[in-house]
């Protein structure tokens, strides 16, 4: 099955990255928002990123604001 990497936006208002295994994107998106997750960006993931399938923020600094602002912009 394909990975995918997505950043979310966790409860706690920071984004994230995450391999997600999928049949597609859309499975990839169902998958984290099942979680509680809001999504923000999905992408078949490389080699690397696919075996890695960790929780990561990857340089990204969040806090509720973000949240909040990622939701009105939705």
């Amino acid at each position: 099955m394909p990975s995918y990497l997505v950043k979310y936006a966790a409860p706690d208002g920071r984004v994230r990255a995450e391999a997600v295994e999928a049949a597609s994107e859309r499975g990839a998106l169902a998958e984290i928002e099942s979680r509680g997750w809001t999504p923000v960006s999905v992408e078949a993931a490389t080699g690397k990123q696919a075996k890695k399938g960790s929780n990561s923020t990857r340089g990204f600094k969040g806090g509720k604001s973000l949240r909040r602002n990622l939701l009105d912009f939705t």
